[in-house]
């Protein structure tokens, strides 16, 4: 009777971020982190870090439409739903997509909404110049091509040798023969990018935004987090001395740290006034906008936890 009266054992917490992060399996500095950016807004992206994340794929345009798309897999018991951006197809029941017939013809590529977004702000148009400095595994380089129509010049590098040849593999099964692949730091001068109208700084970050797909993140060590700030400023400056005057860039990442997405992006703009921030279209619910600048945050955007900039060289 006095066990029954005393009611449930409920654990006792020191603060709101040791629940938080006991709660939801991340390290302590994670949690105070998410807090200081976005106080009990935190709860809500940890909370949406164990949910299934949605299956969205890119339609190969260089092999066809979304339509014809959407009919085959239908014939192979895949439904689909149409999204935000016209060529992004959510697949509602597939299993495992590398079975699937359409992904073996190269029909389609994954690749997340938000991270479809991003290269959507660059304005790829077919015979330009394209420069992907940190390319790897290729998904975003291969939805460039596709809205390159497989012309112009899209150089694709990558530090870490042994992800470029996910890049060519990727590039064979949808067909992209407009590309080029190299090892290269992005950190260092690209000589072979000079003269480019478009250029993709989608910079490593500390992934804060995909722990529902990286469980491994949740006890990352941010101890390293100052370097990589550095690291992400110089591949941004590398990037933006490689456009020609009147030509974009776009610097995005897959967290939802702020010290890693906007203070990069205001910092660069302080220190370069030749440049300016581009609109950002179309809208997409849920996503936070903050000086011409979008969030995505896992909870009030049904996407990944993402970042996107668009910049424009003025002079």
């Amino acid at each position: 009777m006095l066990r029954r009266a005393a009611g449930p054992w409920q654990p006792v917490f020191e603060s709101e971020l040791q629940r938080l992060a006991v709660q939801y399996s991340v390290s302590d500095e994670i949690a105070a982190l998410l807090w200081r950016s976005y106080g009990p807004g935190a709860e809500k992206i940890l909370g949406a870090s164990y949910e299934t994340p949605r299956l969205v794929v890119r339609v190969n345009t260089l092999r066809g439409s979304a339509e014809k798309l959407q009919q085959l897999l239908q014939q192979q018991g895949v439904t689909t739903r149409k999204t935000a951006l016209p060529d992004a197809l959510e697949l509602l029941d597939a299993g495992d997509v590398t079975a699937l017939e359409a992904f073996q013809a190269g029909l389609f590529h994954v690749q997340g909404l938000a991270s479809q977004f991003a290269v959507q702000q660059l304005g790829v148009q077919p015979g330009q110049r394209v420069v992907d400095l940190c390319a790897a595994p290729g998904g975003k380089a291969a939805t460039m091509a596709q809205q390159m129509k497989n012309t112009g010049e899209l150089l694709c590098g990558d530090s870490a040798s042994g992800r470029l040849s996910l890049i060519e593999s990727l590039f064979n099964r949808l067909g992209v023969s407009c590309a080029s692949v190299q090892r290269h730091d992005a950190m260092r001068p690209f000589a072979a990018g000079q003269g480019a109208h478009r250029v993709l700084c989608d910079v490593p970050c500390s992934g804060l935004g995909v722990l529902a797909k990286k469980p491994d993140i949740r006890y990352k060590d941010l101890k390293d987090l100052p370097g990589l700030i550095e690291t992400q400023k110089k591949i941004l400056e590398q990037g933006a001395a490689l456009l020609l005057v009147g030509g974009r860039l776009v610097y995005s990442t897959c967290t939802v740290n702020p010290a890693e997405n906007g203070a990069v992006v205001r910092d660069f703009l302080a220190q370069n006034p030749g440049f300016r921030l581009c609109e950002i279209v179309p809208e997409i619910e849920g996503a936070r906008r903050e000086d011409g600048m979008v969030t995505f945050l896992p909870g009030e955007a049904d996407t990944d936890g993402f970042f996107v900039a668009s910049l424009e060289r003025v002079w």
